[in-house]
């Protein structure tokens, strides 16, 4: 590129920002400059500026006039279409003129990744009658169901579930399947939607795959019903547990149960879910109340298998005050169970500097 060329770049940038297309068109017919060039270090061309400007009539003029492609990338991938996402008639103007509707982005997102990001229905809508496709995911495993679970983008989830079905029980490279996500996210509209779609299933996927998505465990061994509880939404726990028949005693690869997740995340509000749980399953279970009292005890001192953590030593780690008086006049725990290593609450809490902890906790 001469220097004559380069020095125009600016301009030529402006015009397309400004829309000032008088402007834009004399300065591309009096340069020797293709309008398919570089213009920055990020290799960005015009159209990836006129893109995020969101002004189709530039892009009109670019594509029509001076021949730009639609589907150049910039270094990072992005192509015009990443960048005019939340422009519906940009999208379906370039997608008119062959746009890729399912250009990835240096292996990352699809464009309609990005439209369920933002929660745009019409423009996934778009995307959807031009071709673009529900199915594929990005380096982590994700695909389109398993944004909008996560951003809780409930228009979108609905739509996405009624033309592919089948992408609840997807899962993402650490074991995640969408509801996984809705879970943790937590967005209680779009995990009942997901169990609802998984229900649906049955006859084309038989009774053990409906079974299998309340018990799909993720990397770690995390069931959905473990990040519902991580996540604090009683809504979702009580889906999972009473609509859904999850495992509220269900172990994670480490050993850990929804009581030491729900102690570790300072989730009391969960605790007191479960204690209630506990109590009504343990009294149906034995008939002396001091029975009940100590089943229930153990349900809330029980040991995680790498450490031997009990809910009260992982809330002495974290510091949660309110957890750990909680645990002790409620749950009943004693203070005095020791870990693998022969640790008590106490002693966690002094190795982690929590004084207001180890006063609590240490003897009177």
């Amino acid at each position: 590129m001469g220097n004559d060329t380069a020095a125009l770049i600016p301009a030529l940038i402006r015009a397309t920002c400004q829309s000032a297309l008088s402007d834009l068109r004399c300065l591309l017919h009096q340069a020797t400059f293709d309008v398919n060039s570089p213009v920055n270090r990020q290799q960005d061309r015009l159209i990836h500026f006129a893109g995020r400007a969101q002004i189709l009539t530039v892009l009109e003029v670019l594509v029509e006039e001076f021949h730009a492609d639609v589907n150049v990338s910039n270094i990072f991938g992005r192509r015009p279409i990443h960048e005019t996402i939340e422009c519906k008639q940009c999208v379906e103007y370039l997608l008119s003129k062959g746009a890729d509707p399912n250009g990835f982005k240096h292996g990352t997102w699809v464009p309609a990744m990005i439209a369920t990001n933002k929660n745009l229905l019409p423009v996934l809508k778009v995307l959807y009658d031009y071709g673009a496709l529900l199915t594929p995911q990005n380096k982590d495993g994700w695909n389109v169901l398993h944004v909008a679970a996560q951003k809780c983008a409930v228009p979108c989830a609905q739509f996405i579930v009624e033309k592919a079905p089948h992408l609840v029980f997807v899962q993402s490279r650490n074991g995640r399947t969408p509801a996984h996500m809705a879970a943790a996210a937590p967005c209680v509209e779009v995990l009942e939607m997901l169990f609802e779609v998984g229900r649906s299933q049955v006859d084309s996927l038989g009774e053990s795959e409906l079974l299998q998505l309340t018990q799909i465990r993720d990397a770690e061994g995390l069931t959905i019903f473990h990040l519902a509880c991580i996540s604090g939404s009683l809504s979702c726990v009580d889906i999972c547990l009473k609509r859904y028949q999850s495992d509220a005693r269900a172990t994670s690869k480490a050993g850990m149960q929804a009581v030491h997740f729900a102690a570790q995340t300072n989730r009391l509000n969960i605790l007191q879910y479960l204690f209630d749980i506990f109590m009504c399953e343990r009294t149906s279970e034995v008939d002396s109340p001091d029975n009940v009292k100590h089943l229930v005890r153990q349900d809330f001192q029980s040991p995680e298998t790498l450490d031997g953590f009990t809910p009260l030593h992982f809330a002495a780690r974290e510091g949660h005050i309110d957890v750990i008086r909680w645990l002790i006049d409620v749950a009943g725990v004693s203070k005095d169970v020791e870990d693998a290593h022969g640790r008590r609450a106490v002693d966690i809490a002094r190795d982690w500097k929590r004084s207001d902890v180890v006063e609590l906790l240490s003897p009177c």
